[in-house]
């Protein structure tokens, strides 16, 4: 079964040593709602799943766990 995020109280996991980076998305036919905080173990794991691809695009950008941005601009999941 694959379990994709939905929205942004979806996968939230704060609580290991290991999540030390952060991560907000956003779907490509929806920029305004912005997801997140997801840590990395979490986010990899929709990318293996195929959670993001050409069809359900999104971008990325790397937040605290607060999810304030921790940059201004957003990437493609993929790169």
């Amino acid at each position: 079964v694959t379990m994709c995020p939905k929205s942004a109280s979806d996968g939230v996991n704060t609580g290991t040593a290991a999540a030390s980076l952060f991560w907000q998305f956003r779907w490509g036919h929806n920029v305004s709602e912005v997801n997140g905080p997801f840590d990395s173990v979490t986010m990899q794991g929709w990318v293996v799943q195929g959670c993001f691809s050409e069809e359900r695009f999104a971008e990325v950008r790397q937040c605290n766990e607060k999810n304030e941005p921790q940059e201004q601009c957003w990437h493609p999941w993929d790169r």
